[in-house]
């Protein structure tokens, strides 16, 4: 507040009227009561100040949780993807095992089934084989006893003519029974 008392009395000793004085003091107050108004105090200061402060505190506290907050969700984020790609990785192994495992018991069968067929073709090639034989041993025994009235020579000629056709028809069943074996083989191996 304005001692406007104190600065008449300083004006009239400085030699200025008592009027004048008044007058300059009056104007001195209004002026300070209109400036009053507007000016800004220390409290005003003091004030805002410290609801700057606090709105820097809440800003500043709203922008770390928000950095908390996307941070957690990114981490989450990574841990969820990580967890469908092993998740993935693992159906696709069993997955790949099973298929394997298929494949394994498929091929066992096949090979079985096909020695069955080769062993049942080797047997079948075997019984064919000794009952053309023993045939033909009949054929040649009922030959021979027939040659037997027919000459030396002609039963010579008659014997290397039967070789021959045995040895055709062995050569001929030796090249099947080979041929199957080399395919047993190969499906084996």
């Amino acid at each position: 507040m304005l001692d406007t008392h104190s600065i008449a009395r300083k004006l009239t000793e400085a030699g200025l009227a008592p009027a004048h004085a008044d007058a300059i003091t009056d104007a001195v107050r209004e002026a300070a009561e209109h400036q009053d108004a507007d000016l800004v105090t220390r409290n005003d200061l003091t004030s805002l100040d410290l609801v700057s402060n606090a709105g820097l505190a809440a800003m500043d506290l709203v922008s770390k949780a928000d950095l908390i907050a996307m941070d957690l969700v990114s981490k989450a984020d990574l841990i969820a993807m990580d967890l469908v790609s092993k998740a993935d990785l693992i159906a696709m192994d069993l997955v790949s095992r099973a298929d394997l495992a298929a494949m394994d018991l498929v091929s066992k069968a096949d090979l079985a089934a096909m020695d069955l067929v080769s062993r049942a073709d080797l047997a079948a090639m075997d019984l064919v084989s000794r009952s053309d034989l023993a045939a033909m041993d009949l054929v040649s025994r009922s030959d021979l006893a027939a040659m037997d009235l027919v000459s030396r020579s002609e039963l010579k000629a008659e014997l290397a003519t039967l070789e021959v056709r045995l040895y055709r028809f062995l050569l001929v069943q030796s090249v099947g029974i080979v041929g199957l074996t080399v395919a047993f083989i190969r499906l084996m191996g």
